[in-house]
């Protein structure tokens, strides 16, 4: 009988949002500041998971022992936490040999921030935060994220089987609910994760030529789980799909099943560059992280599959759709979400078309050769950091004046970021006058 299995699959890059409430006199109520504020920064997490038998808990525990960095003096630790029993008693902050106990917490239900108070003030330097916690895992019909049960059956001969696993979908804020921690885009550190789990289960391992870069990852591990809430997600090292949307037969199977199949596993695997590689440094510029996503896709899947023609269905779909929305329903695609968290703008339909297709009018406005040298280049400078739009655009404008010996780049006197710039802070789209000479 195949054992029950337990995915856990833990990105370097946790994502999400942050942090204080402050009065606002219109009618809406609260308006929340939601980012951390810049005074402690995790160095470096040592996470150790207790995981019950799952057919009969609901409920996980866990320790986490943090190496914060203090930047600024202050009484206050702030990190978010949400949906998981904090256990106060235990909490303490240790700095060399000296022990410091949080005297009061405070929790802001809106932008899920637990901040941590000090009778004594905390200087500059590296600290220790020991925190224990205990959480409920999400239900799959519950759309919570986080740390997920999913229930699932198979069959050996003629008996059918009904287990449970456990998974965890993060993306774009939901790592809080696994642990505390600091959940924001830009925050990248190194983890430890250990698990403890009921003998009945097993646990996943944890944790190139275009961009000049192998990943640092020895190997990519491509999980199928029955019942996943998304049709894929990519983790650090680690791509977890929903079953049914990556089984393909090749003897009853229409060409448009492979299809599918190939774009969603060349999709995932692009965001280990763009998104994990590198990430964005705030959620308006995430656009660029699932805009590149979409291109390499189409790219590698045109060079790949010559006769499918990818890239001609994206100019006839895609781009098409997209200035037909652009007409009037598109925002930008650099979306202002510093006041508000409506992720689903985030992940829409709309940002998956105009985004790749701004890229793709990029990438045959510089030339093949251009563009890739502006890539190795934002790859080179950018790894295992975030980004703001403007790297990007500095990158390929070095890229392009190198090419000056180009009789074709020569002559191209126009400013990357400057008409870039049009395309992604304004909605809809440029209008562009032609004088015949």
């Amino acid at each position: 009988m195949e054992l029950p299995k337990l995915l856990l699959h833990i990105g370097l890059i946790l994502a999400t949002v942050t942090n204080f409430c402050i009065a606002d006199d219109d009618a809406k109520g609260p308006k929340y500041i939601y980012r951390l504020p810049i005074i402690s920064k995790p160095v470096d997490y040592n996470i150790s998971l207790i995981i019950p038998d799952l057919e009969k808990s609901n409920t996980f525990h866990g320790e986490t022992i943090v190496t914060v960095d203090i930047v600024r003096e202050t009484f206050h630790i702030s990190l978010h936490s949400q949906g998981l029993e904090i256990n106060e008693t235990a909490t303490t902050l240790t700095n060399n040999t000296i022990v410091y106990t949080p005297e009061a917490y405070t929790y802001n239900h809106g932008t899920n921030i637990l901040s941590l108070h000090f009778e004594n003030q905390l200087y500059r330097g590296n600290y220790t935060l020991n925190m224990k916690f205990a959480g409920n895992f999400s239900q799959i019909d519950s759309g919570s994220g986080g740390f997920i049960k999913i229930p699932y059956t198979y069959e050996e001969g003629n008996t059918k089987y009904y287990r449970t696993l456990a998974a965890t979908h993060l993306m774009p804020n939901k790592a809080r609910r696994m642990f505390p921690c600091w959940d924001e885009p830009a925050i990248k550190t190194y983890f430890m994760i250990s698990v403890m789990h009921h003998q009945n289960y097993t646990i996943t391992p944890l944790l190139e030529e275009y961009t000049n870069r192998t990943k640092g990852l020895p190997k990519i591990d491509h999980v199928m789980v029955p019942n996943y809430p998304v049709d894929g997600m990519e983790d650090w090292g680690i791509i977890i799909y929903k079953e049914s949307e990556v089984v393909y037969d090749d003897s009853k199977d229409p060409i448009f099943q492979k299809r599918k199949v190939a774009s969603l596993v060349a999709h995932e695997l692009a965001h280990q560059w763009f998104g994990n590689f590198i990430t964005p440094s705030w959620w308006p510029d995430l656009w660029l992280s699932k805009g590149f996503a979409v291109f390499f896709q189409v790219y590698f899947l045109n060079k790949t599959f010559e006769d499918w023609r990818s890239m001609d269905f994206f100019v006839t779909g895609a781009i098409h759709d997209t200035l037909h929305l652009d007409i009037g329903l598109l925002d930008s695609v650099n979306l202002n979400l510093h006041d508000t968290l409506d992720y689903d703008q985030l992940f829409g339909d709309e940002v998956y078309k105009k985004a790749p297709a701004i890229l793709r009018m990029l990438y045959h406005a510089v030339g093949d050769e251009v563009f890739r040298k502006g890539i190795i280049k934002y790859f080179a400078t950018k790894q295992y950091t975030a980004f703001t739009p403007d790297n990007l655009w500095s990158a390929i404008q070095s890229a392009k004046d190198e090419a000056s010996y180009v009789p074709y780049m020569r002559d191209q006197k126009f400013r990357i970021k400057e008409v870039m710039d049009t395309w992604i802070v304004q909605n809809r789209y440029p209008v562009l006058n032609v004088t015949k000479r």
